[in-house]
């Protein structure tokens, strides 16, 4: 099995964690409207500011969904189920000869993001869950380059619990290489790395 780690951002420390929600809030209504109920914002130590979506219980854990209001794109927490590359997207990789025509490298050219057919994880019953029942947007599997701008931006200041050196998670990326590789990201270090399609990960999700 093939595993080449490359660095999409430069390693980032962590100065402080800040204390979130505690009771529910931002469970319906748009957007904007989640935003003004939960009235939270942290501005990371990079100078982003994040809006609290919606916070809310269940008896086994906790969800929160925040929007970078750099990029406005709307990030949800970890999903409770855990899938493989194939499980949790497909992606059309059309070929004509050697190449996908339906796909476009990177300018690092350390990836490659292809049309997607289906968001099987972001669409399932815990992607549901894990977006809140939030419909002004189509959620689905982070790019690299989606994880690459939020690590810069100070997500792990934002998802304390899942900032960590050993999660990773599956983005919709691929590697340009390998066939049967799919890159992963890490939040804690913004490492990609270059992971078996058939090997089971961590996934979130992100509304555009």
């Amino acid at each position: 099995m093939l595993k080449v780690y490359f660095m999409s951002v430069a390693f980032m420390f962590a100065l402080a964690y800040p204390a979130h929600a505690d009771a529910d809030c931002g469970v319906s209504g748009t957007i904007s409207e989640r935003i003004k109920n939960c009235a939270k914002s942290i501005t990371t130590a990079e100078a982003v500011i994040w809006h609290l979506v919606a916070h809310w219980e269940v008896p086994s854990r906790s969800y929160e969904i925040w929007q970078d209001a750099a990029t406005g794109l709307i990030w949800s927490d970890t999903l409770d189920t855990r899938y493989t590359h194939q499980d949790a997207i497909e992606l059309d990789k059309t070929t004509v000869g050697n190449y996908y025509t339906n796909c476009w490298k990177s300018p690092s050219k350390q990836w490659i993001d292809c049309r997607v057919n289906s968001e099987s994880a972001c669409t399932s019953n815990a992607g549901e869950q894990a977006t809140g029942g939030i419909t002004e947007r189509a959620f689905g599997l982070p790019t690299e380059g989606d994880y690459m701008w939020a690590t810069l931006h100070g997500i792990k200041e934002i998802f304390p619990k899942s900032s960590h050196r050993k999660r990773w998670y599956w983005t919709a990326s691929i590697s340009p290489s390998y066939d049967r590789h799919a890159v992963s990201a890490n939040i804690y270090s913004g490492a990609g790395l270059y992971e078996d399609k058939y090997n089971t990960l961590r996934v979130r999700c992100v509304g555009r």
